[in-house]
């Protein structure tokens, strides 16, 4: 099931989210015009925010990333079908972040923790660049192979480089954390992530000719076999981030 809000009436989940939302629309609407593919696929260092805003802020976090992409396309005029996978992948970034930040308890500003900041963020961004790809193919705009690689470079570019100060500056308002979650758990999280994002791309490659960088044109997408093995890895990696139970663990996480 999705990351719940511990209380509609809870004050200070209303402020964690409006912030978090409010920060990354304006830094959306900021980079605007700056376009890595236009209309598709903006240029934005604000990426960085979308991670930040899930380990700080927890589900408020996370519905918070849906909620600026979605608004941000409306305001620009480009809310479509794929907003919808644009706005799913970058709230899973942010869920995804949450989720492997607590299978450490360690807490507090560290430059060990920076470090582990940028290493959960390469899940988190294939994930969201899954997503996004994934409704490029499935509506035909640009093959899966090539989006997923530009928008994970994109989004892996401005985590590195921005994220371990922002880290370090935000930590003291990091929430109360929620039970740690389990290395199992973890590591199923992390290997769905990549798996749907290479295995798209080598599926994409070996099948149809497609890869990360073939000359293509506008319209081109690759055929049934990438869907029928991204989606599979992207519902298991929801799973695995909503807590369900897996052989190797010992019951439901309450997570």
């Amino acid at each position: 099931m999705p990351p719940r809000l511990p209380s509609l009436l809870n004050p200070r989940v209303w402020t964690h989210f409006l912030a978090a939302a409010a920060a990354q629309l304006l830094a959306l609407l900021l980079f605007s015009r700056l376009q890595l593919i236009p209309h598709h696929l903006d240029f934005n260092p604000g990426i960085v925010l979308t991670p930040l805003a899930g380990i700080l802020f927890g589900p408020a976090g996370v519905w918070s990333a849906m909620a600026a992409a979605l608004a941000g396309n409306w305001l620009l005029g480009t809310l479509s079908g794929l907003s919808i996978f644009q706005g799913a992948g970058l709230a899973v970034f942010a869920w995804t972040a949450w989720r492997l930040w607590d299978t450490v308890s360690e807490s507090g500003a560290s430059w060990g923790r920076a470090a582990f900041f940028v290493l959960i963020c390469v899940p988190g961004a294939l994930a969201a660049a899954a997503w996004h790809a994934l409704g490029s193919e499935m509506l035909r705009l640009y093959p899966y192979a090539y989006i997923v690689s530009v928008a994970a470079a994109h989004h892996l570019v401005f985590c590195a480089l921005l994220g371990p100060p922002l880290i370090l500056f935000t930590a003291r308002f990091e929430c109360p954390r929620a039970p740690p979650t389990n290395p199992s758990r973890a590591l199923v999280i992390a290997g769905s992530a990549m798996a749907a994002a290479f295995l798209g791309v080598g599926v994409s490659r070996r099948v149809y000719g497609i890869g990360p960088f073939e000359p293509f044109v506008l319209g081109l997408h690759a055929g049934p076999w990438v869907p029928a093995v991204v989606i599979p890895l992207l519902l298991l990696h929801l799973a695995a981030l909503a807590g369900v139970s897996w052989p190797l663990g010992r019951g439901r996480s309450r997570a």
